[in-house]
């Protein structure tokens, strides 16, 4: 009986060694663990490449941050929407969330509203919402992005 528990127990410690090590790379971040294809270009979104860059679609600057795990496996994305007077280079300065995003597999966006008769600000208008999930489905098609681990903040 001694020597049948001991041989289970030696099968399931390798068993979980093997199967944590076929999951998770200690040097990629979680979400972002399953292979995908190169990212596709679209008519926007014409470069596809690491790091940061501000891109202007449908009318609306968005600077998009990319990590460069994301451009070999499936990350997630946060959409990161900024107050009253403000731009996407506050809102990051103010959460950092693309340096914090981007540690964890995630890819995020930051679009910045157009210029006003009182600043910057978000009209309640369905053609803002509309163009931020453009944006947002552009960068989910191009990146590869994890369906489910898409989140909107702000």
């Amino acid at each position: 009986m001694k020597k049948t528990v001991f041989k289970l127990f030696i099968i399931l410690l390798l068993n979980l060694s093997v199967s944590s090590y076929l999951l998770a790379d200690p040097e990629v971040p979680w979400p972002a663990t399953l292979s995908i294809p190169d990212p596709v270009p679209d008519n926007c979104i014409t470069s596809p490449r690491k790091g940061t860059v501000d891109l202007k679609c449908d009318g609306l600057l968005f600077t998009l941050h990319v990590p460069e795990v994301c451009l070999k496996k499936a990350c997630g994305l946060i959409v990161d929407i900024h107050g009253y007077l403000m731009t996407a280079d506050l809102q990051n300065y103010y959460t950092d969330l693309a340096k914090r995003g981007g540690n964890e597999g995630y890819i995020v966006i930051q679009p910045t509203a157009n210029k006003g008769s009182y600043g910057r600000s978000w009209e309640y208008r369905v053609d803002n919402v509309s163009k931020i999930f453009s944006f947002m489905n552009r960068v989910k098609k191009v990146f590869h992005v994890m369906d489910e681990r898409v989140h909107v903040t702000g």
